[in-house]
């Protein structure tokens, strides 16, 4: 799932979100609406933090607040309340900047996949008591929408989200 927000009234989300593909941050939602995708010049990982690309003689930023943070990039309350409440219902916040000005946030999260009850019931079943989701997402929201497993096994059920052991 995906949250868009936009933050310019110059954007519309689909541009929003074009612009993050272009970012190469893949969201399956511009590949289900056929939007189109920018093709950059340039492009740079910015290890933990996101992606600075160089469109059409522009600068775009897509990434973490502190990314937009690191290279000058103003927040504005109405950004920070939007981080705060995606962060709430468990999503990763991913910020976009054009031309150093925010533009939108994305907020991504990982889904259970269907089928994921029963192995896990079956798991269980064989006696494995100890289960573990590795996600990309802040795993609150994952570990909280997680199906009713069998024998308990919702109790035991433990996540660790991989952004957060990303070198910083």
């Amino acid at each position: 799932m995906t949250s868009v927000v936009t933050l310019d009234e110059a954007y519309t989300a689909d541009q929003v979100l074009s612009l993050a593909a272009s970012g190469e941050l893949h969201v399956r939602r511009t590949e289900e609406q056929h939007l189109h995708i920018p093709i950059h010049q340039a492009r740079e990982v910015v290890l933990g933090m996101g992606v600075r690309a160089e469109l059409d003689g522009s600068r775009l930023l897509v990434g973490s607040p502190a990314l937009l943070r690191q290279h000058g990039v103003a927040l504005p309350e109405v950004a920070r309340e939007w981080t705060e409440r995606l962060r709430a219902d468990g999503e990763t916040v991913i910020s976009l900047a054009h031309d150093d000005n925010l533009i939108g946030m994305l907020g991504l999260s990982d889904a259970v996949r269907g089928g994921a009850d029963t192995v896990i019931r079956q798991l269980t079943e064989l006696g494995v008591s100890r289960i573990a989701l590795l996600v990309v997402a802040n795993s609150a929201r994952l570990v909280s929408h997680t199906p009713h497993l069998p024998g308990g096994a919702a109790s035991r059920l433990g996540a660790a989200p991989l952004a957060e052991r990303r070198v910083r």
